[in-house]
């Protein structure tokens, strides 16, 4: 099984594939020097590349490899999120058309359904070959009309056209593989050249392409009944490190190479360059590590705009950002202001919300809760309401993020503190999207704050009960 990894983590990763018996082909420079590999070109099996955000990674590739990652990832990093996706990008199926639903053709595919992206003409009942343009987590997937058939250089797409991966960058190369694309001589059919035939042999290009031309004619025959799957694309399969397995990473790449505590968190900061902690590392033998450490974290988390965003990330990729204003920094955390806008209720409290309301929220890195408490436009306290979430991080100066774990605790002023949605941390764990160490660690630390809370007599000083939460 061969890996090819990039991005941030590479390092790291590398070490990791190699103790557990995995072969890395396509290294960077840097990484076959680290490793003394040799710069193989072998067709990789799975791709391992950093989230957009760099937050975390995505697994992309054959999938009875990509599930020996996942599991060797869930045995490694207990703290951190975990999704499998149930549709691969460009598995291909012959299914049914259900209806028409917001302009989208409704077709039923093995396990449900997905949506056909499709200007044709089509009616109830019509059989169809779609594939899997966009899965995901939690949706049916969105489809694409025509057949696909994929191989390790190359797919074959129906309907579609020449195209090249953007990791295909030689021109030349791309000449002569847009040359061995008329060689396939099959109307209304497209290829899209992956990465692999970078560096593929063309003998070897040649004969996949013959093989992947024999297999679509023969899905183009195929009798069985739908719904049915004819041609698996790529599993993907995405981790979002928690800051705790990130540090974890961190301890795995100082193994190859002296590595800054904080490395991969500060290398997935959007606003400050990597070279300037490759520098720190630079020099991080003829220093005193702890003190280098330590003065570049407080660094990082001093610098902070007057106004800033929370990103609040859902399990299902959903972003809502939270404006706010800075009202207090201190050495436990960012105090952050912001005004209700409109009447309605305070969702978990069932309180009235109204119109000049001003809501406070208390910020710090690294930990998982993230308490808002809620006054009215005269000072009377409300409520309290603390997010649950992966432990906060920063992004940039003026963007905090983390994602939410589903389970809250909330609390008015004049009653107990109860804990809501706690079915969505259980379905995360019964989805194996966490693991059952890290439910249990949430759990204790919930349990321990709502009776915190409880044992709270007045929230006079309401600041002490908050550093308590936030410490937890």
């Amino acid at each position: 099984m061969f890996i090819r990894v990039r991005g941030i983590y590479a390092t790291a990763l590398t070490n990791l594939f190699l103790s557990n018996g995995f072969n890395i082909t396509q290294p960077g420079e840097i990484v076959a020097k680290r490793f003394s590999l040799k710069r193989e070109t072998i067709p990789a099996d799975v791709t391992v590349k950093d989230r957009e955000d760099k937050k975390g990674i995505v697994i992309i590739g054959d999938k009875e490899t990509v599930k020996k990652l996942a599991s060797i990832f869930k045995k490694a990093f207990t703290c951190s999120i975990f999704k499998e996706y149930s549709y691969g990008i460009y598995d291909c199926f012959k299914g049914k058309i259900l209806g028409k639903k917001r302009g989208l053709w409704i077709v039923e595919i093995p396990g449900g359904y997905g949506f056909l992206e499709y200007n044709g003409k089509l009616r109830e009942g019509d059989i169809v070959f779609v594939h899997v343009k966009k899965p995901f987590l939690s949706e049916p997937p969105l489809l694409r009309y025509g057949i696909a058939v994929s191989g390790k250089y190359a797919r074959l797409i129906q309907y579609g056209r020449v195209t090249f991966s953007r990791h295909i960058k030689n021109k030349n190369r791309r000449k002569e593989l847009m040359t061995l694309s008329a060689f396939l001589k099959l109307e209304n059919w497209g290829i899209r050249w992956r990465s692999n035939a970078n560096f593929g042999k063309f003998e070897d290009i040649i004969a996949e392409l013959e093989s992947l031309k024999r297999k679509a004619l023969k899905i183009a025959k195929l009798e069985d009944e739908p719904p049915c799957f004819v041609s698996k694309g790529d599993a993907i399969f995405e981790i979002i490190f928690s800051l705790k397995d990130k540090l974890k990473l961190d301890g795995i790449r100082n193994e190859i190479v002296s590595t800054l505590k904080g490395h991969h968190y500060f290398k997935s900061l959007q606003d400050i360059s990597s070279d300037v902690f490759d520098w720190l590392e630079y020099v991080l033998d003829c220093c005193d590590k702890s003190r280098v450490e330590s003065r570049a974290w407080n660094r990082l988390h001093s610098t902070v705009e007057n106004k800033i965003i929370l990103e609040h990330e859902r399990v299902n990729g959903n972003i809502i950002r939270i404006h706010g204003e800075i009202v207090l920094k201190n050495d436990q955390y960012l105090k952050i202001r912001r005004e209700v806008r409109s009447n309605g209720l305070y969702d978990g409290l069932g309180i009235e919300k109204r119109k000049g309301d001003i809501i406070f929220s208390y910020i710090k890195v690294g930990s998982i809760f993230l308490p808002h408490v809620y006054y009215s436009c005269r000072g009377d306290l409300k409520g309290m309401y603390v997010n649950v979430n992966l432990p906060i991080e920063r992004k940039s100066s003026g963007i905090y993020w983390y994602v939410d774990l589903g389970i809250d605790v909330v609390a008015e002023a004049s009653g107990k503190a109860k804990i809501i949605d706690q079915k969505e941390l259980e379905e995360m764990l019964n989805r194996k999207m966490i693991t059952s160490d890290f439910y249990k660690l949430i759990m204790s630390k919930i349990n321990y704050i709502k009776s915190r809370i409880d044992d709270e007599k007045s929230w006079t000083n309401i600041e002490n009960l908050i550093t308590c939460i936030l410490n937890e």
